[in-house]
């Protein structure tokens, strides 16, 4: 989850940032909440982990910052990946591939065989590629998952219940739901790892619950 910047980055200036993306973050009893994001290097160190962060900013309130610092140099790639903060290749051929075209893919012969049968190979084979061609857009089987399970679980649902019980007994059953559609899923989103808009919008979907 994401920690506030202020006793961290005393120091933090928002201007330093220059590729904001607006995203939408869960969708809680009042709608849909949005955010600016930036993938971010600082020097030194923040909180002992390495140097790459993903900053939350609030739209409403451009001092309100929240960081949450990647672990090491695998996890800073991916979380530029599922964040769009990766530059697109300026050279080479067009791009003909897209990074949902790439997961729909493999979260396809996933369902139907199961995650081990998932390689890059296999996924560029389908998609008539070679996987030369597909590592232009995803360099390993890591950050292929993590964009299955991005891809999966989909946006965070829409929450309409009057009290927090309620509220996640509604929110729990259509994880259940992502889950049951997807079951190789389950087991690659347990302990540390990167998380996407989509996977951190369910976790503030839950914390918004009304009560």
């Amino acid at each position: 989850m994401f920690t506030q910047a202020h006793a961290y980055l005393p120091h933090i200036d928002v201007a330093r940032w220059g590729r904001w993306k607006r995203r939408t973050c869960g969708d809680g009893a009042k709608g849909p909440r949005f955010y600016d994001w930036a993938v971010a290097s600082l020097p030194g160190t923040v909180d002992g982990y390495g140097h790459r962060l993903l900053i939350r900013r609030s739209m409403t309130d451009p001092t309100d910052l929240a960081y949450y610092a990647t672990r090491s140099s695998g996890d800073h790639v991916t979380t530029e990946l599922l964040w769009g903060g990766r530059p697109k290749p300026t050279r080479g051929p067009k791009p003909t591939l897209s990074l949902d075209r790439i997961a729909d893919s493999a979260i396809t012969i996933a369902d139907a065989e199961g995650l081990g049968s998932v390689t890059m190979q296999r996924v560029a084979a389908d998609l008539g590629f070679t996987k030369m061609a597909l590592c232009r857009y995803v360099a390993c089987r890591a950050e292929l998952v993590a964009l299955m399970v991005e891809r999966a679980i989909g946006e965070s649902p829409a929450i309409d219940a009057i009290d927090w019980r309620a509220g996640l007994k509604q929110w729990s059953h259509q994880l259940l739901a992502a889950y049951l559609r997807h079951a190789w899923a389950l087991a690659v989103t347990v302990g540390p790892r990167p998380l996407g808009p989509n996977e951190l919008g369910w976790m503030e979907c839950a914390l918004s619950t009304p009560g």
